[in-house]
């Protein structure tokens, strides 16, 4: 009798524990007053415009991508249109041109569909013609867009210099403020509104609250060197575990990374 293969496995798998999150796993590391005991962190300090163009650069990639699917796309409808004109045309040269004695009328039809023809065939090949110049631009585009990209991140990373600081987390409604209302608190702990988009007084009351060493005053942090005063800004959101890409930047990422390399041709 042949041997039946061996079964293995469970009758009834469980599934897996869950681990139960500690208050450890949630909360930031407490002194025994319950307040955020600092920590020493890496900045990493280089100019932060170059965050900005690299976040251009991207965004001109992805139009670069979505305009090169949306002529391909528009092509694809107006070429259906006319090849099924040209099918309709050719059908009625073709009946008439099979009849022994065709009528003036008809005679006179057959004339005006193969001008007709004719036409929708040229039209057709400018349509492809025109097709074909606008996406190699769209293809130069993108791999202008990612050379520049590349050159770019190039940059921040030689620029790039790591040194520490030791710092305090923000509060969940600190981070708020902070970092998405742009808000500052007076002398008194009264938190205030910016003036406009463009002040940036947040971020010297942040700093002077929030870097324990090395510790500078309010006054001093808005003579501060600006590549610095952004750098660890962003140290702060980040160990405040605030930082997190947009939905768009994730949206442009995830273009970038699916369409590119076919755009290219790699």
């Amino acid at each position: 009798m042949e041997k039946q293969p061996k079964i293995t496995g469970e009758m009834n798998p469980q599934k897996k524990d869950k681990q139960m999150l500690s208050k450890e796993d949630i909360v930031f590391e407490l002194d025994e007053e319950g307040k955020a005991i600092p920590q020493e962190v890496d900045v990493e300090v280089y100019d932060r415009a170059l965050d900005d163009e690299i976040l251009l650069t991207t965004i001109g990639i992805d139009n670069a991508l979505s305009m090169h699917d949306s002529v391909k796309k528009a092509f694809k409808t107006i070429a259906e249109r006319l090849n099924k004109e040209i099918v309709k045309l050719n059908t009625r040269i073709t009946d008439i041109e099979k009849l022994n004695k065709p009528t003036d009328e008809q005679k006179k039809i057959l004339l005006e569909s193969k001008k007709k023809l004719k036409e929708t065939e040229n039209s057709l090949k400018k349509e492809s013609m025109e097709l074909e110049i606008r996406l190699q631009a769209f293809s130069e585009k993108g791999k202008e867009e990612r050379k520049d990209f590349q050159d770019l991140q190039k940059m921040r990373k030689e620029d790039m210099k790591i040194s520490q600081i030791q710092a305090v987390p923000c509060t969940v409604t600190e981070s708020h403020r902070y970092f998405t209302k742009r808000m500052w608190q007076d002398e008194k702990g009264v938190w205030i509104n910016p003036i406009d988009e463009e002040d940036t007084t947040y971020i010297s009351h942040l700093l002077a609250k929030k870097v324990i060493e090395p510790k500078l005053t309010v006054k001093e942090w808005d003579y501060a060197r600006p590549f610095m005063r952004m750098s660890i800004k962003e140290t702060i959101s980040e160990l405040s575990c605030y930082s997190r890409p947009s939905p768009k930047e994730i949206l442009i990422e995830r273009r970038r990374g699916e369409k590119l390399k076919k755009l290219i041709g790699e």
